[in-house]
Parts: C-alpha cells; sequence; structure tokens
C-alpha cells in the first residue's frame, strides 16, 4: 500500500495528524510526504510513527523544511529502522520564520 501526500501542504500540523493516525496502516510500504512545508516538529513525530511499521520500505520527506540540524533530527526519529527505511531528505527548501509558523498554526 502507498500513501501519497506529496505536494499537499500538509505543513507541520497535519504531518503530526497523519503520524497519528498511520499506526493502524499496518501494510503501508511507502509513505510521501515531499514539498508539504513541513518542519522538524512534523517530521520527527512522522519518523517516530514510521518506525512503528513493519512493512514501510520508504519514507519520502524530500522539499520540506527542516535545515541541516532538522534533517539529522527526523534521521535520529527513526531509530533503529532507519536502516529499513530510504528517508528522501535530500532537498530542503528551506527554514520557516517563526512568524510564519504562528500564522500557519491560526
Amino acid at each position: 500500500e502507498v500513501l501519497n501526500m506529496g505536494d499537499c501542504l500538509v505543513k507541520s500540523a497535519g504531518a503530526k495528524a497523519v503520524a497519528e493516525n498511520i499506526a493502524s496502516l499496518t501494510s503501508l510500504k511507502e509513505l510521501v510526504l515531499s514539498y508539504n512545508e513541513i518542519r522538524t516538529d512534523g517530521g520527527v513525530a512522522v519518523g517516530r510513527a514510521c518506525a512503528t511499521l513493519p512493512s514501510l520500505s520508504k519514507l519520502d520527506l524530500d522539499g520540506n523544511q527542516f535545515g541541516e540540524e532538522g534533517k539529522n533530527e527526523v534521521s535520529n526519529s527513526l531509530g533503529s529502522s532507519l536502516g529499513i527505511l530510504q528517508p528522501g531528505l535530500s532537498e530542503d527548501v528551506g527554514i520557516q520564520s517563526d512568524d510564519e509558523e504562528q500564522e500557519e498554526e491560526q
């Protein structure tokens, strides 16, 4: 099974909602959340949730707003699953300012 939500602008709040709800998708093989303006906190939530999915073989988070430090945090959130999962973290569109994040949450 594939859940493709790439380029849907789910942002961090949406990524956290996805993370909270994918635990029951035990046959999920691929999760695509690329180009969604997700910040580090959302990426970490997704990473932790994905680490519990036994069938997942691909996680695509390209083009989000993690920055270099955030990429490391997201990778670390995958825990021991990092060897199994291939997190797409190659393209980063920058870091959103705190003001932009507050506007997103409103």
